[in-house]
């Protein structure tokens, strides 16, 4: 059985609180995160985000991106502040920042965003920048996440499998379709003994990157395979297919 689609992502934050930082400290914020991708050290960078857009980011991504960052770019120089935006919002005060980036091998534009001290957006673009991702840094959130799964599915748990999915792989079962299609597994393969990663492989075609997981299973009568869909969007990979055979 196989489920999957393609999806595109949109994401709005809301955050409550008050930004008692000035210009001198985001500015110096900055820098830093500039500094610190240029010298491939993701945790650095991800450590000054604000939590909501940390979910929103998978390190291993974040790890790839700094180490093409470093390898094409090399170390960051300067900036030049293009323009620097103050608005009162209801919650507090929101912080843009639009910059020209000069690293030892190259430029880039870059735009960058503050509320309550911390980051909430940034986006850096260079023509030396393209085609940067051929998958994430190591794999274990996403062998994590295909495993959590395959527990689940096998075990008849409804609510923790959708809970994996992305919200558009869930639209995709009618109500109860996706027990009735996990209690047909379950009465033939029985529990579940063991699951195993055999093989990955990342694809890039058409513009879609996406990373297959393919496990062996183990249960109680039966053995087979699940093949695990992970599609990157932005900086995050989301379980949107899955295989059972």
């Amino acid at each position: 059985m196989r489920h999957k689609l393609a999806l595109s992502l949109v994401m709005v934050f809301s955050f409550a609180g008050a930004l008692v930082n000035g210009a001198d400290t985001v500015s110096d914020a900055e820098t830093k995160f500039y500094r610190s991708i240029s010298l491939g050290d993701a945790d650095a960078a991800y450590q000054q985000m604000h939590p909501a857009l940390q979910e929103l980011i998978d390190l291993p991504v974040l790890e790839a991106w700094s180490i093409a960052v470093r390898d094409t770019l090399g170390s960051y120089q300067s900036k030049t502040q293009s323009e620097f935006k103050r608005t009162q919002q209801l919650t507090g005060v929101m912080i843009d920042i639009e910059s020209e980036l000069v690293f030892e091998h190259g430029s880039a534009t870059a735009s960058m965003s503050f509320f309550d001290g911390q980051m909430v957006a940034f986006n850096v673009q260079s023509d030396q920048l393209t085609n940067w991702f051929e998958g994430p840094t190591r794999l274990d959130p996403y062998t994590k996440t295909a495993e959590a799964f395959i527990a689940a599915f096998l075990r008849k748990d409804g609510d923790q499998a959708r809970s994996l999915m992305h919200d558009a792989l869930k639209k995709l079962f009618v109500e109860n379709e996706l027990e009735s299609m996990m209690q047909n597994v379950a009465e033939n393969s029985g529990a579940l003994k063991e699951s195993q990663l055999k093989s990955h492989r990342m694809s890039l075609e058409n513009d879609r990157q996406a990373l297959y997981l393919v496990y062996g299973i183990d249960c109680e009568n039966a053995t087979g395979e699940c093949e695990i869909e992970i599609q990157f969007i932005g900086m995050k990979g989301h379980l949107i297919g899955f295989n059972f055979q």
